[in-house]
């Protein structure tokens, strides 16, 4: 089953076809321990996700993964996971075998050229110096997405568009 907006691909591990989520946001590549050959090292340190799910790994693994449409084939390292999860390609590595390409310049052109009149770059800005405190002992928390009631749905629309206006 695909989850909307997921990006999936399809790679060969030991020439078997292996669906890898691709994900932006993960900063290490995952692999359930059924598609690893060897680790190279083991780990006992847990991953932790972002919805603060704890992980525990087994190690590390360096694979060798082929593209069936290109059929490149790439080393690629892994963190091994003892539980049956859904292989990541993270964004590292997604980038480098060019799963996901990532156009900085165009941020840029659309600030500039499309809407030049609201981003001048006052927005946003605060006059003199600014100063934040922060207590070192409060994790910081990353929280998912809320659903908007469907009994508020419309009235939220309709307040949405007057914004606009």
């Amino acid at each position: 089953m695909l989850i909307k907006g997921t990006i999936k691909c399809n790679m060969l591990v030991k020439g078997k076809p292996v669906a890898f989520l691709v994900d932006s946001g993960a900063s290490v590549n995952l692999l359930p321990v059924k598609y690893a050959t060897h680790l190279v090292a083991s780990s006992t340190k847990p991953l932790r996700s972002y919805c603060d799910t704890i992980v525990d790994t087994k190690g590390i693994s360096r694979q060798i993964i082929t593209n069936p449409k290109t059929s490149k084939n790439y080393s690629v390292e892994f963190v091994v996971v003892d539980n049956e999860c859904q292989p990541v390609i993270g964004l590292k590595q997604a980038r480098q075998m060019k799963l996901l390409v990532i156009k900085e310049n165009n941020f840029e052109q659309v600030a500039s050229l499309s809407h030049s009149a609201i981003f001048n770059g006052e927005l946003g800005s605060l006059p003199g110096k600014q100063h934040l405190t922060v207590d070192s002992s409060v994790a910081p928390v990353i929280m998912p997405d809320r659903r908007v009631p469907i009994a508020m749905r419309a009235k939220l629309k309709t307040e949405l568009g007057d914004m606009v206006k």
